[in-house]
């Protein structure tokens, strides 16, 4: 990362990265709950 990136920028790619772990969260804990409930 250089220091001329522009904040805009470094908060969108986190928000992306922390958006995709959320989204895998979810998706273990459906799953987990079909295995429960199956």
């Amino acid at each position: 990362m250089s220091t001329a990136t522009p904040p805009v920028v470094t908060s969108c790619s986190s928000l992306a990265t922390r958006a995709r772990d959320y989204a895998d969260l979810v998706k273990l804990r459906v799953t987990t709950l079909i295995v429960m409930t199956a």
